[in-house]
């Protein structure tokens, strides 16, 4: 940016400075966060300047209308001049008022690895689904729940006395369950794994020609919810703009899960179990993450329009996150002709990883949303924006799940030698967004 247009746009060239120096950061999503962070700063300032410019009557307004902290009613005469109805909706109607939006976010992929994949057809039996080879392909894991989800975003809030400018909001957030499924009887079906003996990839074969035939049924989801109470202070409020610091407390709650069940029905002893044996396995991994912390903000509102107004709501919660993981898994093997035994343990879940784990952690949830306002009369606003929403630590189903394996272990059989799979506990962080509409109502 020259010179020229840092004396002209200061407020740009701060946001260009501001990027530069939060994109050293090494994590793409912090990068990510970062710049969307300064960016909606950036114009929410940029706008708030422009609008002090242009408010050049509202000293006098005050003064020569008789213009009080009880609203504009005083002076009719002048409120089309320099009392907006914004600023007289928000000194006579603002006592109390309820709001709730429709939202529809996005929500970063879980980090799985392939859990189910098939080769082209003619690939060798022993090279069929094996990660890392040309022929072949994922059919679930990698970029899993990558499609939108919806929910809801409600509050009220009540404006305790005009005077000392304090106010108690409560909110409640839910982003409904978000689901990817796969289901197939493909030719050729696999379970990959790392095998620590060979150490080498291989894979569990589901179906292949002449060999066996099976099916997979696998599914993802993702499961969000917020809730906190704030007080609310007011900082500076006139015709212009108004801005308030807000703190209290926030909750959220993040679940999550994969499970992986496939049934595969022999063909010929070579598939490793005689023929006409049908056998039937199932992987899961459930995570949840709850946390609980203290929430400081800020909430910033300019006037751009007697109807029109920005607002950038800012939210930085610090406290702990509890992360609770379970993984289960079980075999039913049922031979031609006889009855079904059944065993712990799958292919991912087994006896050396299955179980409950918990793990404490700090953490910090960041929270941005940036909304366009329509006032449609005093006591009612459209609201239109998009939301940001991120936690610093939290645990994964998708981190959660080892791919090494011991096939020594495999049911129904006793390990021997290194315990693989093992639990892994490795935190990570989840970012959601998108676009939030909806109504807020003032009585």
């Amino acid at each position: 940016m020259s010179i020229a247009h840092q004396v002209r746009y200061p407020t740009l060239a701060a946001f260009a400075k501001v990027s530069e120096i939060m994109m050293v950061n090494p994590r793409p999503r912090y990068k990510f966060v970062a710049w969307i962070i300064a960016f909606s700063a950036a114009v929410v300032l940029h706008v708030n300047v422009h609008a002090q410019t242009h408010c050049r009557y509202e000293s006098s307004c005050r003064y020569q209308s008789g213009h009080n902290e009880l609203g504009c009613d005083a002076a009719p005469q002048y409120e089309s001049q320099c009392c907006n109805m914004r600023h007289c909706q928000n000194q006579s109607f603002g006592s109390f008022h309820v709001y709730g939006e429709f939202i529809n976010w996005w929500a970063s992929d879980m980090g799985a690895p392939s859990l189910v994949t098939t080769s082209s057809a003619g690939t060798d039996r022993i090279d069929a689904g094996v990660m890392g080879l040309a022929s072949t392909s994922t059919l679930f894991g990698d970029d899993v729940v990558s499609s939108s989800s919806q929910g809801g975003r409600f509050g009220t809030e009540w404006r305790l006395d005009n005077r000392s400018g304090w106010s108690i909001n409560a909110e409640y957030l839910f982003l409904g369950e978000n689901n990817d499924r796969f289901s197939g009887s493909n030719a050729i079906l696999a379970r990959p794994f790392f095998n620590v003996q060979t150490n080498q990839q291989a894979s569990n074969l589901i179906a292949f020609p002449n060999i066996a035939t099976g099916s997979i049924e696998a599914s993802a989801g993702t499961k969000l919810s917020a809730w906190d109470v704030l007080a609310i202070r007011d900082i500076a409020r006139n015709a212009c703009y108004d801005s308030q610091v807000m703190f209290g407390y926030r909750g959220s709650r993040l679940d999550e899960f994969i499970h992986v069940n496939d049934s595969s029905t022999s063909l010929d002893a070579a598939s490793g179990a005689a023929e006409g044996t049908r056998i039937r396995s199932t992987d899961r991994f459930d995570v949840d993450n709850t946390f609980n912390g203290f929430t400081i903000g800020n909430r910033l509102r300019a006037v751009l329009t007697d109807r029109m107004s920005l607002q950038l709501i800012t939210k930085l919660s610090i406290g702990s996150v509890e992360s609770n993981a379970y993984i289960g898994g079980q075999t039913t093997t049922t031979p031609a002709g006889q009855t079904s035994v059944t065993s712990s343990g799958g292919l991912l879940a087994l006896p050396s990883n299955i179980g409950s784990y918990n793990v404490k952690n700090f953490a910090m949830l960041p929270e941005l949303s940036l909304n366009a306002i329509y006032q449609m009369n005093p006591c009612w606003e459209l609201r239109l924006g998009y939301t940001l929403h991120y936690w610093s630590q939290a645990l994964r189903p998708g981190t959660v799940i080892d791919q090494n394996v011991n096939p020594s272990q495999l049911p129904p059989g006793v390990i021997s030698g290194a315990a693989f799979p093992q639990e892994r506990l490795t935190l990570t962080d989840f970012l959601a967004q998108g676009i939030n509409v909806g109504l807020v109502g003032r009585f």
